[in-house]
């Protein structure tokens, strides 16, 4: 009996157990775009969209507002000419690269640079690189300013605020644009620069009785022959890396200055600035060899560092005369 009575309470769960579960009709694609049933919108009634697009419109007018004021106080706080971080609290740091020009416009034959003597065309495009890189130099229109705040110094006439000194050209002597800067006759010139930091300025060698023991002696004789008031400069010397480059290397000769003066800093984002250059012509370079060359920048808080991964305070070339 009580089995026939549990089996008859099973039985009646099993049978209620899925009362009220419908299966939904299948609605068309018409229907779904528009049931004129119910009245709705692909499953919205008219005003349930209406209600979701103005509530869609108010928050991303919010949003788009808020981000507009962001950025507005943002920008205020940056300043066109002067970066928000400097020298040691900026990611370039204190210790100006070395540049030099030409560059091959083709980054994979890195700082090589090579001409065939028999073969005048290969010289003249190197000149060419030259005379693009200092247009500026040339062309004072095509500075920012068209070079109307540009003025003579010397080492007794610093520029005022907000003026720039000139670059003498016409000091370059052989290594001019006339000359073909020696790539017409074997004699290759190079100009050599300090990378640009803002408000960076150098401490110079500038006492004969306080020069590193590594300074070359010909440099040291020269700071010696100068008057005090012409040794405030960032002295800048070129040799020959190894041995035999330095017996490949040849004479070299430093056009017009040894120097880049220190009334050309601190670099400070004046329009129409341009950087200070130190021209070296190779006066008989080895032919058909490659010569390996290192450019140093020297000033007591200019850090050197030779070797080809973590050098600083100079810059490495090669020269390749056929």
């Amino acid at each position: 009996m009580s089995k026939n009575k549990k089996k008859t309470d099973y039985n009646s769960v099993a049978t209620t157990e899925y009362q009220g579960v419908f299966k939904p009709e299948p609605v068309s694609c018409g229907q779904f775009l528009y049931n004129s049933k119910d009245g709705t919108i692909m499953g919205r009634t008219p005003l349930s969209w209406t209600k979701i697009l103005v509530f869609f419109t108010i928050f991303y007018s919010c949003l788009v507002g808020f981000f507009a004021v962001c950025m507005h106080v943002f920008m205020m706080t940056i300043d066109e000419n002067v970066p928000s971080r400097i020298l040691s609290d900026s990611l370039i740091g204190t210790n100006p690269g070395v540049g030099f020009i030409p560059i091959d416009e083709d980054d994979t034959h890195g700082a090589l640079i090579w001409f065939d003597t028999k073969n005048v065309t290969t010289g003249l495009l190197w000149a060419k690189r030259i005379d693009d890189m200092l247009d500026s130099y040339y062309n004072k229109s095509k500075l920012p300013d068209g070079g109307r705040n540009q003025v003579p110094c010397d080492f007794e006439t610093p520029p005022k605020k907000g003026k720039n000194c000139l670059v003498p050209i016409d000091e370059w002597n052989e290594c001019n644009r006339n000359n073909s800067y020696g790539y017409a006759n074997a004699k290759p010139c190079i100009f050599l620069k300090l990378n640009r930091i803002y408000n960076w300025e150098p401490i110079m060698y500038n006492d004969p009785t306080d020069l590193p023991n590594d300074m070359p002696e010909e440099l040291v004789e020269y700071i010696k022959s100068l008057p005090e008031e012409k040794r405030n400069q960032v002295w800048i010397t070129c040799k020959g890396e190894q041995p035999l480059d330095v017996e490949n290397i040849g004479p070299i000769q430093y056009v017009s200055t040894r120097g880049l003066p220190g009334y050309y800093f601190p670099y400070v984002n004046n329009p129409g600035y341009l950087s200070p250059l130190v021209a070296v012509r190779l006066e008989r370079p080895k032919s058909n060899v490659i010569i390996n060359i290192e450019c140093r920048a020297w000033a007591k808080n200019i850090i050197y560092h030779g070797g080809n991964r973590e050098r600083t305070g100079s810059v490495h070339l090669e020269m390749l005369v056929d």
